[in-house]
């Protein structure tokens, strides 16, 4: 009984120290660390996301001005607009308008079709022509307005209705 005594006392004697010494400051620092990534991170994370959707809205620029600089190259050669996106890749002999039919980098579909631009929605006229190309997606950009509402003018540059 006095022996059971004895070493319930060393074992409580010898677990507090260890936890003090050992235990406890090791505690402290990992959830100093844990906070302090965690206060990172949440300043941190807006800033990377909303970088990153200015990177893609700089790729939805030029992927609207290349189809726009090709629909016109196609006018001057052909006389008219093409009545297809996929017109302005056609192979050699004929000249080449555009090196691929690019893709909406907002473009949240699932259905790929690989005739044509995913996501990208051509403008025509009264003939059937294709005239502008815009963007189909109804997110908005960083600035608050559609990308749907973007387009480039004759002379390539970004305009919005």
């Amino acid at each position: 009984m006095w022996l059971m005594k004895i070493i319930d006392a060393f074992i409580k004697h010898t677990a507090c120290r260890l936890v003090n010494e050992r235990g406890l400051g090791a505690l402290v620092w990992v959830l100093t660390f844990a906070a302090a990534f965690m206060f990172i991170s949440w300043r941190v994370m807006p800033v990377y996301s909303t970088a990153a959707k200015m990177e893609r809205e700089a790729d939805l620029i030029f992927i609207l001005k290349s189809y726009k600089r090709a629909i016109i190259k196609y006018k001057t050669v052909y006389g008219s607009g093409p009545h297809k996106l996929s017109e302005l890749v056609k192979p050699q002999p004929n000249p080449r308008f555009i090196r691929q039919l690019y893709d909406d980098p907002f473009y949240s579909g699932e259905v790929k079709i690989f005739s044509n631009a995913n996501g990208l929605a051509p403008v025509t006229n009264r003939e059937g022509e294709i005239v502008n190309v815009v963007s189909a997606s109804d997110a908005r950009s960083a600035g608050g307005i559609k990308y749907s509402k973007w387009y480039v003018d004759s002379g390539l540059k970004l305009c919005v209705e």
